[in-house]
């Protein structure tokens, strides 16, 4: 996967960026083309749900392009999207969870050890391991989640991450390294008893 950083990729963009922020629709349009499928693929590692990634990707883009003006460096642009489409996500989340206590049990999470267990759910094609990692990154918290999504899945640099989370790049990587090191357990532990099955 592609090291980048978020600054780096505006770069070509900052002259449509300054045309958005004098209120060129078309402009923010062309922007909106450019990063729809980046929104989504953030918003869909944290939420699943391909409509809903949808609405949140849309919501993160109107709230981008209200306040876009304020962006004093073009390279910002791609910081704020995805930092909205992370608190976005989060919130709806949490949102969620306060909400309602699901009584359903993931068929992929062993009840005894509450990890991701292959004798239940066996992979053999590349979207059950797709599955099987997304059932494990749904076990992480979300500051373990949100840091090994943005580097892992997304790409970004740690400083991008450091600046979309609103932490030190310090603790960016110290969250890594946990997120990591759980998500090795997991898999591990799933893989382990695959093995003693």
């Amino acid at each position: 996967m592609t090291q980048t950083s978020c600054a780096s990729e505006v770069g070509p963009d900052a002259e449509v960026i300054a045309r958005a922020q004098r209120g060129d629709l078309q402009a923010y349009d062309e922007l909106v083309n450019r990063y729809r499928a980046r929104a989504l693929r953030v918003a869909r590692s944290f939420l699943r749900d391909t409509d809903l990634s949808e609405d949140i990707a849309q919501e993160a883009f109107v709230r981008t392009f209200l306040s876009i003006r304020k962006l004093r460096d073009p390279a910002a642009f791609l910081v704020y999207l995805n930092r909205t489409i992370v608190r976005l996500s989060i919130d709806y989340r949490r949102k969620q969870s306060s909400r309602e206590v699901s009584l359903d049990i993931d068929p992929h999470i062993s009840t005894k050890t509450g990890r991701v267990d292959p004798r239940i759910y066996p992979m053999s094609t590349p979207v059950e391991e797709s599955i099987f990692i997304h059932a494990i990154l749904d076990k992480l918290s979300w500051k373990l989640r949100s840091v090994i999504v943005l580097r892992d899945v997304d790409g970004m640099e740690y400083s991008a991450i450091a600046s979309v989370l609103r932490i030190p790049v310090g603790t960016v990587r110290s969250r890594l390294s946990a997120a990591r090191a759980a998500f090795k357990a997991l898999y591990l532990g799933g893989t382990a008893a695959e093995k003693e099955a």
